[in-house]
């Protein structure tokens, strides 16, 4: 997978001032650790399970750190400022490999209406 900095305004879906990555990870770079409420998680696997996929790629990604996952969609959370773009795959990052994601990411998708 492409690695991208957290909030980085470039990403395999575009880019531009009001475009923020998060979660793109790779066991060559360093990443925020740490923990995530349990309420963020449920709303956060909820979204990727109903999650808008206006852009397709083919095949999938297997996990880089851990090889027992694989995912291919991408998750969109828009807010009024900005456009967050993670991959399905931070769910596996958060509960198998400590990833924290930034806070705004964390608020952006708890105020996010459902996507369905």
């Amino acid at each position: 997978m492409t690695f991208s900095p957290d909030l980085h305004n470039v990403s395999m879906l575009g880019a531009g001032d009001r475009l923020r990555t998060v979660g793109w990870l790779r066991p060559d770079h360093e990443f925020t650790r740490g923990s995530v409420s349990d309420e963020f998680l449920a709303i956060l696997k909820h979204h990727i399970a109903t999650a808008f996929q206006p852009v397709a790629f083919g095949g999938w990604h297997d996990c880089e750190f851990c090889d027992a996952c694989k995912g291919y969609g991408n998750l969109i959370v828009p807010t009024s400022e900005v456009v967050y773009v993670a991959p399905e795959m931070i769910v596996h990052y958060i509960t198998e490999h400590e990833y924290c994601p930034p806070n705004e990411f964390v608020d952006a998708v708890v105020d996010c209406p459902v996507q369905e």
